[in-house]
């Protein structure tokens, strides 16, 4: 379930949308056991959603946790 989550957020990521493409590039992109932080199997437990890219030079760095 986890594996599917990932591709449809880097197809996201990487969508150009309306604004035209932005030069972005993924890092990583990873869900997470919110205790343990070994790649989550499931969603019995709350997981944590961790991106990193680069857009230009820019690197940005988000996560969100999913209860």
């Amino acid at each position: 379930m986890t594996s599917k989550l990932i591709a449809i957020m880097q197809r996201i990521l990487l969508d150009p949308g309306k604004l035209g493409h932005v030069p972005m590039s993924i890092d990583y992109v990873a869900c997470v056991d919110s205790q343990t932080l070994k790649p989550a199997e499931t969603f019995e437990r709350p997981v944590t959603c961790c991106i990193a890219a680069r857009v230009g030079s820019t690197r940005l760095i988000d996560n969100i946790t999913i209860s």
